[in-house]
């Protein structure tokens, strides 16, 4: 399936022109959103998500003047993890979680997803954050059936205490960025899982932006 651009007149571009602040939270997925495989996540932390926050846990060099550059406004993050974390074995779940970004303009989401996400990832393997996290392995799959510019992402990092694999997918709806991910001990890929919560978090996007009540 060929993604396509959102064009200018479109109804759903003039819906999120119109979204705010107050929006970003209702847009995002909830417990009883989660499919059947994460029965027994709780949600582990949500907030407002802005752009002093992305600069002190993003790519190392972003700064909130850099963000803003971008036309990045703000955003708010839900993420969930299971009750029994502490009992997790090799190849599971740890996090999950589903993230909205808004802009200044539709053009925004799309740049931040070629200039940030992809090329962020790709051009950092092997380098080690200050938390004592190393990247050491990035790659692009293969995405389709969004209805904007949609792209994943598999990367592996190590950590003091071990290896984990979070897959990521990054999707633009007018001047909206949606962002789930899917983190796992070891190096265990979930794009099955990160595209469905992705699908599931695009609907919510256009219901919230068309005026559904929350």
């Amino acid at each position: 399936m060929v993604q396509q651009e959102i064009k200018r007149d479109d109804p759903l571009k003039r819906a999120t022109d119109a979204v705010s602040e107050e929006d970003l939270e209702h847009m995002l997925l909830n417990i009883d959103d989660l499919p059947s495989e994460l029965t027994g996540f709780e949600i582990e932390r949500e907030g407002i998500l802005d752009n002093t926050s992305m600069a002190d846990h993003g790519f190392p060099g972003q700064t909130v003047e850099s963000i803003g550059a971008r036309g990045r406004i703000t955003g708010y993050v839900r993420e969930f993890a299971p009750e029994e974390l502490e009992t997790a074995l090799d190849g599971d779940l740890i996090t999950v979680g589903t993230v909205i970004h808004l802009f200044e303009t539709d053009d925004g989401p799309s740049q931040w997803i070629d200039d940030i996400f992809l090329k962020e990832f790709l051009e950092s393997v092997g380098n080690l954050n200050d938390n004592g996290h190393e990247l050491i392995h990035a790659e692009q799959l293969e995405l389709s059936g969004f209805y904007g510019k949609a792209a994943s992402i598999f990367a592996i990092h190590e950590i003091p205490n071990g290896t984990l694999g979070s897959t990521i997918v990054d999707f633009s709806i007018g001047r909206l960025l949606g962002v789930t991910f899917a983190v796992t001990l070891g190096e265990t890929q979930n794009l099955e899982l990160a595209k469905g919560l992705a699908l599931s978090l695009e609907r919510q996007v256009v219901s919230v932006a068309l005026g559904s009540t929350y």
